[in-house]
């Protein structure tokens, strides 16, 4: 049942029709997705056993869009698969890797193993190893893949030459060992499929329907994959009507993972290539607040929306340091605590996690019960509980089957005092057990069974959503890239300050007179803000603290964009401030 017009003309469309739907957040994206694929399902417009694939850029939009799903419904089940990209080709691998010399049980090693592997490449190589490592993130962060950007780079040509050797190296030795890294995983299906194009014609085949989520997040390697399937083999140009139709959600706003090599508001290369309809969906669903809703038009739109009523703004408190935002931050958050509101519907964000240090001290000082998302990135909950992944290493390594891998994790638990109710610990075990579960996991080896988990746990995992979604009782706090997909009814959005947000180097460029383009850091700002359900708060400081040090600042360009629905507040004397008198 659709609740809009929007939405009605989008989830019954033509199945023959492709479409990109602009797709705000809070605009019931993921729902409309979920009322197409049962509509499609239900009113028999797949053929045969065709299937509908949902693919998306995280493991938390695939988990969204299954909950919305009628999962009760056993058709809708079996017609459905939803994924994100680096879990499909994985699966593809798994079944055909060894035609491209890549055995079927390869591992996939964690970030810290590759960190290690890379910095033995160099040495190797005679390359400065901080350097290294250096380029070693921005070929991560590179939309192409490893061997093209070191192509493109502009260095010496034999600093080059040496990281290409160094990075092949790299690769060599683990594909050697049966192994990859996250970014091979793609690079590796799309190998596959070029080499052997009988094998993407499988897929194409098995999939009459895509469902394509966050395409503003996708890179160009990721959207190689979404080519292949849509239209068969590059080299051919084929028939259009052998072209699977799909239906692309996106919101070129959104766009805060440039830094990874996303599209960003490239949407048009998939209009370009396929030219298709497009549809937007214009109602929100997360805030019933006009005030939220309005400045979120405002963001996206860049036409302003006049706002007369000096009750219904967002206060700016302007803070002379952040010992003393911070102390108004806590008087406030008991305040909403006392009208009975769930800590864990409060969430304080910046832009980086550096800006939130002093807040974080003084709540750690008071006792108040909160959750630091940057303990939950990868590479730390890889670093923390190390010993699991080695204990797996060590039974995929020894092909060992003596001891059964349920049992295997709560050995490694107990001798390593790890808390069997810490959050990532109950996470493991629960993942475990709904595998146990699989029929087929079940009939697999023990060392398979820890292959298999290891690099699920890498591929499936959510720390983000798995702690929204367990933790209570405990105030959230962020950088915006990690709430991405979260909401709260109480966002008290900090840090907003020249130096800060936008960064330093821009500022300082901005300040030299040279032109610069915000466009990141307006997304960024624009999904910070719209993380909002009821209330939202914005705190700038004259006196932060970065890189150790006093930093005297102003209020940042970018809530300037939105000045005419702001409130700004002196508050020592909590006397109105004109935004004129504050920015840099």
């Amino acid at each position: 049942m659709v609740r809009d017009k929007s939405q009605e003309k989008v989830v019954y469309a033509n199945e023959k029709i492709s479409m990109v739907v602009m797709s705000p957040p809070g605009y019931g994206k993921t729902y409309t997705m979920a009322r197409r694929i049962e509509y499609l399902v239900k009113n028999g417009k797949l053929s045969g056993n065709r299937k509908i694939l949902g693919i998306t850029f995280s493991n938390a939009a695939a988990n969204e869009m299954h909950k919305n799903l009628d999962i009760q419904d056993p058709n809708l089940k079996k017609r459905v698969k939803i994924i994100n990209y680096h879990a499909f080709c994985y699966k593809i691998l798994k079944t055909f890797s060894d035609k491209i010399g890549l055995s079927r049980d390869f591992e996939i090693i964690s970030t810290l193993e590759k960190k290690r592997r890379m910095k033995e490449a160099f040495q190797h190589y005679d390359v400065d190893v901080k350097e290294g490592l250096s380029y070693l993130t921005k070929i991560d962060n590179s939309i192409l893949n490893g061997e093209e950007f070191l192509e493109r780079l502009v260095i010496s040509s034999f600093l080059r030459q040496k990281l290409e050797r160094a990075y092949n190296y790299y690769v060599q030795s683990l594909l050697n060992e049966g192994k990859i890294d996250f970014n091979l995983i793609i690079e590796k299906t799309l190998e596959l499929w070029d080499n052997y194009p009988e094998y993407l014609d499988l897929y194409r085949k098995k999939y009459q329907y895509l469902i394509i989520d966050e395409f503003q997040d996708t890179n160009i390697l990721q959207y190689k994959i979404i080519k292949r399937l849509v239209k068969g083999s590059l080299d051919e140009e084929g028939d259009k009507k052998d072209y699977i139709p799909f239906q692309c959600y996106c919101d070129p706003h959104q766009s805060i993972y440039v830094f990874q090599g996303a599209l960003a508001r490239r949407y048009d290369v998939i209009i370009d290539d396929f030219n298709p309809q497009l549809m937007i969906l214009d109602k929100n669903y997360r805030t019933s607040s006009k005030l939220i809703q309005a400045i979120c038009l405002q963001l996206r739109d860049g036409e302003e929306i006049s706002n007369d009523d000096d009750d219904e703004k967002v206060n700016c408190y302007i803070f002379n340091n952040q010992k003393e935002e911070s102390e108004f931050i806590i008087e406030k958050i008991n305040e909403i605590i006392e009208k009975g509101v769930p800590l864990e519907e409060i969430c304080i964000i910046s832009s980086t996690y550096e800006r939130l240090n002093v807040i974080k001290s003084q709540m750690e000082s008071r006792e108040i019960n909160f959750i630091y998302l940057k303990d939950f990135r990868s590479e730390l909950i890889e670093e923390k509980f190390q010993n699991i992944f080695l204990k797996f290493d060590e039974m995929i390594s020894r092909r060992d089957n003596a001891i059964g891998i349920l049992e295997v994790f709560s050995n490694v638990c107990e001798n390593n005092n790890y808390n069997r109710d810490d959050i990532v610990i109950k996470a493991i075990s629960n993942f475990i057990l709904r595998r146990l579960k699989n029929h087929k996991f079940k009939r697999l080896k023990e060392w398979q069974k820890a292959l298999d988990i290891k690099n699920d746990i890498h591929l499936e995992l959510n720390w983000g959503m798995i702690v929204r979604e367990n933790i209570k009782d405990k105030i959230f706090l962020s950088s915006i890239h990690q709430v991405k997909g979260l909401e709260f009814q109480h966002v008290f959005f900090i840090g907003l300050e020249n130096n800060v947000f936008p960064t330093y180097w821009k500022c300082k460029r901005c300040k030299n007179g040279t032109e610069i383009v915000l466009t990141e850091e307006e997304s960024v700002f624009y999904v910070g803000v719209s993380r909002t359900i009821s209330e939202l708060i914005f705190t700038s400081s004259n006196e932060v603290i970065k890189w150790g040090n006093k930093w005297t600042v102003k209020l940042n360009c970018l809530i300037e964009n939105i000045g005419n629905h702001v409130r700004f507040i002196d508050y020592k004397t909590q006397d109105s401030l004109r935004i004129e008198n504050l920015k840099c």
